[in-house]
């Protein structure tokens, strides 16, 4: 997305009085920020971790979205092994992530 989060001003200095309208004021800025947090894709996903996939053939990964996967990220790996979306599988998006591995390995994955 390339954007940047908001900051948060003071409001008041330390033992100033508070403006009641000060709390109308924080609860906009909350909601400004928050909903930049919820429209993050990659924030909606699960982690699935010791999943076992083996080489020579497409795993394909239950990722319990209930719905298309939108991407997926290796969080954790227990061999020197690559993993990638296996672009020619027919498996449908809304079930499952089909990967192959270089090798046999056991694995840790954000899927969103």
């Amino acid at each position: 997305m390339g954007t940047s989060l908001e900051v948060f001003e003071p409001l008041y200095p330390s033992g100033a009085e508070v403006d009641p309208s000060l709390f109308a004021r924080v609860q906009d800025d909350l909601r400004r920020v928050i909903s930049q947090f919820a429209s993050l894709e990659i924030l909606d996903g699960q982690h699935l971790t010791g999943i076992d996939i083996v080489s020579g053939s497409t795993n394909l990964i239950n990722h319990k979205l209930g719905r298309n996967y939108r991407g997926w990220v290796v969080t954790n790996i227990d061999a020197a092994a690559t993993v990638h979306l296996d672009e020619t599988s027919t498996a449908p998006k809304s079930l499952h992530l089909p990967l192959v591995t270089s090798a046999t390995c056991v694995v840790g994955l954000w899927v969103f």
